[in-house]
């Protein structure tokens, strides 16, 4: 939480944070400057007359009546301000603001009026450039002067206020700040008792310059400076780009001290006045990555000669590679011709300058970081210049002790490192006095994006028929993504934490039968959010409370490259059409997580049409033989649907299935259509053959379903639907050594006698071609009188194949089982052809009356020999997966397809390595044949090719048991006498997988919040989700809503003495301030065949840092002073206990030339002391101690 209102300095804190695709723009001005014909001498100007002064601050005109007093020798030649103003590198007549001693505020806004009606008594502009693409997701107002609260009420000044005037509006409107800070400047030097107009004041207080509680050659007096933070996104982004601007800022100017009443003389020195808008927005347009954009401010105060630092935290760099960041700084007070002022990022590894060449001495001389400038640069480029940013009015380059700066970091890896989810960012000034406020960093980071895509089919619907809508939601980002929600409908009223209500809902007349999601769970719910069913995964037959609902699914966490499938599933009646023939209703879904910030996923949509209609359907590839349409089974488009004429066959109206496979025919679409008239509804494939029997899904009327084709009657309005043609094909005819569909086949029976193609097959079936997908079907018309007997298919291979295949030779006859015992028979269990599996097939059958359908008998064609390989060779096993020790049978099939005979040649097979020959196992048709064997080579000859002679080689080889885990290919070829290669090679691949008994290790376990910090998981503790444990082999885990985590098979460990395996968690992915416990990495013991357990502790900590020199030690001694022991440890105590967490002591010393082992023995002290004080009370969690040494001493004394 930032303080509404501090006294005292303010290290930095985060004031926001957003991940997204954009960046981060910062404008500003100054609201003070000198005047070019005010150079400092006696005059008796009621009031500057420079080029930007009107004289209008609110402060009553007046005799200046210490002009008199002003030592003229201090006075600035005239010019000097104009010359200033123009530079920003020091040396020549460039100055600073304690040297010019009428620093006034400006008011160049002079004709513009405020809401309030308040007289606009100081102002300036600057411009804000955003594309037109990019959108504000948030704006700060940052402004800061020389004021006290004391004089702020007695001037009627207040510092939380200030005008702002932005592009959507003609007049300023008031801001209040959330946050005001205070720091105290000390004056350079103390009052003399006697006059002296030499004397130099250092203090813009509104009076002698020595501020307050100064002692006539003694104490120095004091002043404050502020900062004001309003939040002005609303007020930006309405206003977008063009020119904004700041008036009535608070603060005190050199009229103050010239109308106050004095005793001594002054310089009137060191006044400034000037404010930044930081604006943090989006552009996916121009932004492809996704970056983290952090802005941190504060209020710290450095005099001459000191250096402090303060951390900052909350994000995380990327945790390989190179990438680039940009950052930037508010800082007020810094000046020009006052060198030696730096900003360094520190890690616990290296320590960089920040910085660009208008930001040094000279270009490529020291730091002079803090010089008064407003220059910028872009992420990523190369070079150290500079633009400078004139979109301002006033537009000099030298803003008098007002200074903003971005600045890029190329190869910033090498600055902030890999993984680095915090630094210090030291400020330091040798000669001058800086004010540091704000400071930015736009860096790359990884992130969750959620990405939704909806799908529905059919697109078009009859009533009463089923639509399936699907929903992914993906995290195509680099983290995972927590609390993911998906609703559906979306509602524009949704937020991740509470539903619009009254609640967007599926339409009426939209009938929901069935929800179910891949991970998590669903909800069905009504409008007002009111639970219908209650969540779980799965949702079927759903037939009550199922109209004018919405989906709620809680999935929980999806890891990066993850994804989650919601199905839906409902149905359509009258009441969807509203009246009408048909309506089309778009449906839209959101998916959201919670990552601090909401991702957000919305805006999917798919639509889809209800309509009335005569009849419907669809055609799909029925691979499960259920006539039902599964969601993993094939639409297919491309069919033609006819309805045609039962006793003239004449076609009376046609339709092709869409990309759903659906068909749909209304009355307009039939010629002549009648009522109540029987017609029949014919299939017919791309190539114009029935491959398979219709369904009559709602048997609505039907009296016959032939092959290919459904007789019923059409009633006017009958909405009949589930018309359908599940396609069963009796197989697919393919190439022998690819496994590829052959297209252009044609595929022909012959019966028994009595047989007639044309009666007792489905018309066009006879002759059938196949197309791309190889399909052909047979079916034989038992009820039309076709005889028992024998049946014998026959192919007419196209151009460059050959039937029968000698590679793959057929089985024998298939004597049909009855369909009282198996319905559909299926010759292989795979739909499509397996060269490497199971390749049995047949081209006779012999059916007697009452037999099954046969199905997925699929028939090779051998493709044709060329000159260089007349003899065709194939190689099959019916092994997949293979464990070691496993026997592996292999069946070799070579064929002459030459006009040739070919003598003495030699089969030659090549064994995997590690695999080994049974011996005994082989044989040469059928004829035991044993091997020469040669290391892994196996050969079989002389073997002499007769005229389409065909050769069969059976074996067996064995897996060796140190053979490594993957696949394995087995090779056989054809050599000629002279070991010239004259066939193919065939191959034959089995894949050596893990035994998972004896083999694996399991590894399983728990990332937990340990609460207790003893990095065991006692009772109460729970487990974090979300988290991601990492392997070293790239092996992403995600823990489950329980923090629980397993690894399947993690490891195969060394046989003979186990194996270490490791595990890490990503911290990145830890919940915010969370911090591991336990050991991280952590390394475990793998035993083949057991289970290893490996638990994660993290626990959410505070940061107590404290900062030690060699000030708060007795001398030469490693102890501490009294005081700081007896005050000081307790207290860095109570504050570690104040949230009552653990805490990690962060332990800072500062040394200034000592010895280094004492050092290390102060830093031991402490720790030692601060365990003891912390283990004095039982019960307290360990307390973690950081150590840190710097070179640097950061309290020099004020006065130099």
């Amino acid at each position: 939480m930032l303080p509404i209102l501090a006294y005292a300095e303010r290290d930095f804190q985060l004031r926001k944070q957003i991940t997204l695709k954009g960046d981060i723009a910062v404008i500003g001005n100054t609201q003070m400057s000198c005047s070019p014909a005010d150079n400092g001498a006696a005059s008796s100007n009621t009031t500057s007359t420079g080029g930007y002064d009107a004289g209008q601050d609110g402060i009553a005109g007046g005799g200046h009546d210490d002009d008199a007093t002003v030592n003229n020798g201090a006075a600035i030649p005239v010019g000097t301000c104009t010359a200033t103003l123009a530079g920003i590198q020091p040396g020549g007549s460039v100055r600073q603001n304690n040297l010019f001693n009428y620093m006034h505020f400006l008011n160049v806004d002079t004709g513009a009026v405020a809401a309030t009606g308040a007289t606009i008594t100081n102002s300036s502009t600057a411009n804000l450039a955003l594309t037109a693409t990019s959108t504000v997701k948030a704006a700060y107002l940052y402004w800061g002067a020389s004021l006290s609260a004391g004089d702020a009420t007695t001037k009627g000044r207040p510092r939380d206020q200030v005008l702002f005037k932005t592009p959507a509006n003609a007049s300023y409107q008031q801001v209040t700040a959330t946050t005001v800070d205070e720091a105290t400047i000390t004056a350079l030097n103390a009052p003399n008792s006697t006059p002296n107009p030499t004397t130099s004041t250092t203090l813009c207080d509104g009076g002698d310059g020595y501020g307050v509680g100064a002692v006539d050659n003694g104490t120095l007096g004091t002043y404050p400076v502020y900062q004001s933070v309003a939040d002005v996104t609303s007020l930006v982004a309405a206003g977008g780009s063009g020119t904004y601007g700041v008036a009535n800022l608070a603060g005190l100017d050199v009229r103050d001290s010239e109308t106050a009443v004095k005793t001594r003389n002054t310089l009137h020195s060191n006044c400034y006045a000037g404010w930044a808008l930081v604006v943090i927005y989006e552009d996916t347009t121009n932004v492809t990555d996704f970056r983290s954009l952090n802005v941190f401010d504060g209020l710290l105060l450095l005099l001459s000669n000191q250096t402090k630092s303060t951390t900052l935290s909350g994000f995380q760099t990327p945790a390989t590679g190179t990438f680039n960041v940009i950052t930037g700084s508010l800082v007020y007070e810094g000046d020009a011709n006052i060198t030696g002022d730096s900003m360094k990022v520190v890690t616990n590894a290296l320590t960089t300058e920040l910085g660009n060449d208008d930001n040094k001495t000279t270009a490529g001389g020291g730091p002079n970081i803090f010089n008064g400038s407003n220059t910028r640069q872009t992420l990523g480029q190369a070079a150290t210049s500079t633009t400078s940013y004139t979109t301002r009015n006033p537009s000099d380059a030298n803003m008098l002790g007002f200074d903003i700066d971005t600045i890029n970091v190329p190869t910033a890896s090498t600055v902030f490192g890999n993984g680095t989810t915090s630094f210090d960012l030291e400020f330091a000034t040798t000669g001058d006095v800086i004010s540091p406020a704000m400071f930015f960093i736009n860096l790359p980071t990884e992130v969750a994006d959620l990405v939704l895509a909806k799908a529905v089919s059919p697109a078009t619907v009859a009533l009463g028929e089923t639509v399936t809508f699907t929903i992914t939601v993906s995290n195509n980002g680099t983290r995972t993504a927590t609390g993911v929600v998906m609703r559906d409908p979306q509602d524009d009223g949704d937020s991740l934490t509470q539903l619009a209500n009254p609640h967007s809902v599926l339409p009426a007349g939209f009938l929901l039968n069935e929800v179910t999601t891949s991970q998590g769970t669903c909800t069905v719910k009504d409008s007002t959010g009111t639970t219908l069913h209650t969540a779980q995964a799965s949702h079927t037959g759903l037939t009550t409370n199922n109209e004018n609902t919405m989906v709620d699914c809680a999935l929980g966490s999806i890891a990066a490259g993850g994804s989650v499938t919601i199905t839906m599933k409902g149905t359509v009646n009258n009441t969807f059409l509203n009246g009408g023939q048909s309506r089309a209703y778009t449906n839209v879904a959101s998916a959201q997580a919670n990552q601090g910030v909401p991702l957000q996923a919305s805006g999917q949509t798919a639509a889809v049409t209800g309509e009335n209609v005569l009849v419907a359907g669809r055609v799909w590839n029925d691979t499960n033989h259920d006539r039902v349409l599964d969601d993993t089974e094939t639409v297919r488009d491309g069919w033609t649907v006819r309805i045609l004429d039962p006793n003239t066959g004449a076609v009376l109206g046609t339709k092709v299935t869409d990309s759903d496979g659906r068909y749909s025919f209304r009355e307009t679409d039939i010629s002549g259509f009648v009522s109540g008239t029987q017609y029949r509804i014919q299939f017919l494939s791309p190539t114009g053959s029935t491959l398979s029997k219709a369904v009559s899904g709602s048997n609505a009327g039907n009296t016959t379903t032939n092959v290919g084709s459904i007789l019923l009657p059409l009633p006017s309005n009958g909405n009949i639907i589930e018309q359908n043609l599940p396609l069963d094909p009796s197989g697919i005819v393919y190439n022998a050594l690819t496994g590829t569909p052959v297209a252009g086949a044609t595929v022909t029976m012959s019966g028994p006698p009595g047989f007639d193609a044309n009666a007792h097959l489905a018309p066009g079936q006879q002759g059938q071609v196949t197309g791309t997908d190889g399909f052909y079907r047979f079916d034989i018309n038992q009820f039309a009188g076709a005889p028992a007997g024998i049946y014998t298919i026959a192919v007419t291979p196209p151009n460059g194949y050959t039937f029968v295949s000698t590679l793959i030779p057929p089985s024998g006859t298939l004597d049909v089982p009855s369909a009282l015992v198996v319905d559909p028979f299926l010759v292989v269990t795979n739909a499509s052809p397996n060269i490497n599996g199971t390749t049995t097939y047949y081209l006779s059958f012999l059916f007697d009356g009452n037999d099954t359908n046969v199905v997925q008998n699929h028939i090779p064609l051998d493709p044709l020999a060329t000159a260089s390989t007349p003899i065709l060779i194939a190689k099959t096993t019916p092994k997949e997966t293979v464990v070691k020790g496993e026997l592996v049978p292999y069946t070799i099939t070579a064929y002459n397809v030459d006009t040739t005979v070919y003598n003495t040649m030699a089969i030659v097979d090549t064994v995997p390595p590690g695999f080994k020959y049974v011996s005994g196992s082989a044989t040469l048709d059928g004829v035991a044949s044993e091997p020469v064997i040669d290391g892994r080579t196996l050969t079989w000859s002389p073997v002499n090719f007769a005229l389409s002679e065909s050769h069969t080689i059976t074996m067996m080889l064995v897996v060796g048991s140190g053979v490594d885990l993957g696949k394995y290919v087995n090779s056989v070829q054809v050599n000629d006498a002279t070991g010239s290669r004259v066939s193919n090679i065939a191959t034959a691949t089995v894949l050596l997988v893990a035994d998972a008994v004896m083999d694996c290790s399991d590894i399983i376990g728990t990332v937990f919040d340990d609460a207790n910090g003893n990095a065991y998981q006692d009772e109460g503790e729970r487990g974090l989700p979300g988290v991601r444990v990492v392997t070293v082999n790239g092996l992403l885990i995600t823990t489950d809503q329980y923090g629980r985590y397993h690894v399947a098979c993690a490891d195969i460990p060394q046989i003979d003495r186990g194996s270490n395996f490791i595990l890490k968690v990503d911290e990145r992915t830890l919940p915010t301030g969370f911090r591991m416990t336990s050991e991280n990495p952590r390394v475990v013991r793998t035993t083949r065949g057991k289970l290893v357990k490996a638990n994660f502790a993290a626990s959410l900590m505070k940061i107590v840092r404290v900062q030690l020199d060699s000030r708060a030690f007795q001398d030469n001694s490693p102890e501490l002073l009294p005081r700081w022991v007896e005050q000081g440890l307790p207290t860095v105590v109570e504050r570690l206990l104040e949230q009552g967490q653990l805490g990690l002591l962060r332990l800072v010393y500062w040394g200034n030339g000592e010895d280094a082992d004492l050092v290390d023995d102060r830093v031991d002290w402490v720790a030692d002391q601060m365990e003891k004080l912390w283990g004095e009370e039982e019960g307290r969690p360990p307390l973690t101690i950081e150590r840190e040494i710097r070179a640097q001493d950061p309290a020099e004394e004020a006065q130099q």
